[in-house]
């Protein structure tokens, strides 16, 4: 089973530059952001909303870990407001790519939903981007329903 572990700040520093790129590119791929003001666009985003790294405020920051210990993803999860009321929002989770395809994904959702019931939340929200299908087939069957859909036609 996959259990939630804190970040380390070693872990924090080397995740926060692989994940302003990774944002930059999704947004590069969706056609929201071209190339020339993606990176600076994403490092605005991640450090607004992380501006204390770590003990940013309402920012839960987590290293997905197996039962041999070996770490194989991480996920971040913030709080904040949704309909008048707090609700967990999931900002970032990746399995690393050697261990997709082995279950850890479900695992670190449903360990997430038991940490998200500790702070006394009940509801978890997040954004995927249309071209992630993997994404999106995970959620879909981890109970995640879409509550909004931005559509686009290029001419």
């Amino acid at each position: 089973m996959i259990r939630l572990a804190p970040m380390t700040e070693a872990e924090f520093s080397s995740y926060l530059a692989l994940a302003i790129d990774h944002y930059a590119q999704g947004h590069i791929e969706s056609g929201n952001w071209s190339k020339e003001e993606a990176h600076e666009r994403s490092a605005k985003e991640f450090h607004g909303l992380l501006p204390d790294g770590l003990r940013s405020k309402d920012q839960h920051l987590h290293t997905l870990v197996d039962d041999s210990s070996r770490r194989v993803g991480m996920i971040w999860f913030g709080v904040r407001a949704e309909a008048g009321q707090p609700a967990a929002w999931i900002w970032d989770f990746h399995v690393w790519d050697e261990f997709q395809g082995h279950g850890y994904g479900r695992q670190a959702l449903s360990a997430l939903d038991e940490a998200v019931r500790t702070l006394g939340l009940s509801r978890i929200g997040l954004h995927v981007f249309a071209h992630n299908e993997a994404a999106k087939h995970l959620y879909d069957t981890s109970g995640y329903v879409a509550t909004s859909i931005v559509m686009r036609k290029e001419l």
